[in-house]
């Protein structure tokens, strides 16, 4: 599977878990190729709107996140009044949340480790 494919995957994956989870979901087709700042997902509930980047790994404890996708989603988050998040799939069914208090940053990279991230629980 691509990495692509499985971004996707994710991404919809999430949006699933969300929408059960009783938030209104938009899903931004394309967001990954994008010439324009986009983000993968805005999220409802409650009247608090996320803007969301998904990412996932197989097996690793850190996931590299380019610093211009996350400097897109805080451009998006402030035009539409939401709070930044990013969401990382580790392995098959962890997912932890994370903005840029969490995040370790390089000179290309945001970089989203494993014991750094807060566990998101669904119910179903």
């Amino acid at each position: 599977m691509s990495n692509k494919t499985a971004g996707t995957r994710a991404e919809r994956q999430l949006m699933h878990k969300l929408l059960n989870n009783g938030y209104a979901v938009l899903r931004v087709a394309g967001s990954g190729s994008a010439q324009f700042p986009a983000c993968d997902l805005i999220a409802a509930k409650h009247g608090n709107i996320e803007a969301i980047e998904v990412k996932r790994v197989s097996l690793k404890d850190k996931c590299y996140i380019r610093k211009q996708q996350v400097e897109d989603l805080y451009y998006i988050s402030a035009h539409f009044k939401a709070i930044p998040k990013i969401y990382v799939k580790f392995g098959y069914s962890i997912w932890l949340k994370y903005d840029k208090l969490n995040l370790r940053k390089t000179e290309k990279f945001y970089i989203a480790e494993r014991n750094r991230g807060k566990i998101v629980k669904f119910i179903s």
